[in-house]
């Protein structure tokens, strides 16, 4: 896949901790960080998803929902 330069700025205590992971387990900072990106992404669609797929069931449901609460 092509790539590109991206540059951002770091708290120095996150820094050193991903430079620190980056040499134990001999990863490269860059593939650190699209994995971690990959992992956030995936995580916020399927929030995402499940957010709008329970609001739709509530809406669906409201009149009996209400019932129940009674």
């Amino acid at each position: 896949m092509a790539t590109v330069k991206f540059a951002t700025l770091l708290e120095k205590p996150l820094k050193a901790k991903l430079s620190a992971y980056s040499k134990e387990s001999n990863q490269s900072i860059s593939g650190i960080v699209n994995d971690a990106l990959e992992l956030y992404f995936k995580q916020k669609m399927i929030r995402s998803n499940f957010k709008t797929a329970a609001e739709q069931v509530i809406a669906e449901n409201r009149e009996l929902l209400n019932r129940l609460a009674k």
